[in-house]
């Protein structure tokens, strides 16, 4: 059974096995996030695609999901490389190449990066050091544990991004890579694999 809701403390969540977000610009509030954080306690898994971490500074929720998206350089190619080769969401899956953005996070304690790429320049005016950058990683809160993935990028033709209109971009979607470990995480989340 399938519950969609467009905030967390749904009172699904309560029951809930699995928790898969691919969400934008909506930031849980404490409650929200008291709730998430009960539900990975309890043994929960959850399963953040992209934008899930993109809240605001004094949101609650990077304490429990691990990270928070501030920025990312422009749009644009770059590789992705396999940090833990041997956990198996990346079983057979080596390192390519990607067109999405590229997130430069705020790090908690406790990530196991699985996916990274290698990246360093300017976001925001903001000098950032050549460094790897998970794109991938594993947490653990209470008895459950989180996977976050950081690619996903999409949007349709017309957009207006950095006061320009851009076309069509699928990003990451378009990678066979991408779209198997997507397809894992789901199949991670709900305990089949």
């Amino acid at each position: 059974e399938v519950t969609v809701a467009d905030d967390y403390a749904t009172p699904a969540l309560a029951n809930a096995e699995a928790l898969v977000t691919y969400i934008a610009q909506r930031p849980p509030g404490p409650d929200e996030t008291a709730a998430v954080r009960g539900f990975l306690e309890r043994g929960g898994r959850w399963f953040a695609i992209h934008t899930s971490n993109a809240v605001p500074s004094d949101c609650a929720l990077p304490s429990v999901i691990g990270s928070r998206f501030p920025a990312h350089p422009p749009y644009g190619p770059f590789r992705v490389e396999i940090t833990k080769p041997h956990d198996p969401l990346l079983a057979g899956i080596e390192a390519f190449e990607v067109e999405d953005e590229l997130y430069v996070v705020e790090q908690q304690d406790g990530l196991e990066v699985l996916l990274h790429a290698h990246w360093g320049g300017s976001v925001r005016a903001v000098a950032v050091a050549e460094a790897k950058q998970p794109l991938m990683y594993r947490r653990r809160v209470g008895a459950g544990e989180i996977v976050y993935l950081a690619l996903g990028h999409c949007n349709p033709a017309g957009v207006v991004t950095g006061g320009a209109t851009v076309g069509e971009r699928r990003g990451s979607w378009q990678s066979s890579e991408f779209r198997d470990l997507v397809r894992r995480c789901v199949q991670w989340a709900a305990g089949s694999s």
